[in-house]
């Protein structure tokens, strides 16, 4: 794949979910980063154990998330992590971004041949 997600997916009605209120801003905030890790580097919604600590949040954050349900910690191998609740109904899996960007270079390949004449 030559081409990663420069953007992520938020609800408008992201700040009066119940779950982001009780969770709290600075959890929220890590979340979110989560989110765009994930995006940036097609995991599917897996964060790598270390990242929080490595981001300057502690482990009050991360339980908190996975008490509001908003992580689900897993075992992974010999790696640690977790993985975002939901993220696949919110946000495109690395499959998706795959298709999304085929369908876009053969679009522009289709493109170039109208354009120079060798349809």
């Amino acid at each position: 794949m030559t081409s990663k997600p420069t953007w992520f997916r938020l609800d408008a009605d992201l700040f009066d979910n119940p779950k982001i209120m009780r969770a709290g801003t600075e959890a929220t905030l890590l979340w979110m980063r989560g989110i765009a890790y994930s995006a940036r580097h097609l995991t599917d919604g897996w964060i790598p154990e270390p990242l929080p600590k490595r981001w300057g949040y502690t482990r009050k954050h991360t339980e908190t998330l996975e008490r509001h349900v908003l992580w689900i910690p897993l075992e992974i191998t010999d790696d640690g992590g977790w993985l975002i609740n939901d993220y696949a109904d919110y946000q495109p899996t690395r499959a998706e971004w795959g298709e999304y960007i085929e369908k876009r270079k053969a679009a522009g390949r289709a493109g170039a041949a109208k354009r120079w004449g060798h349809t």
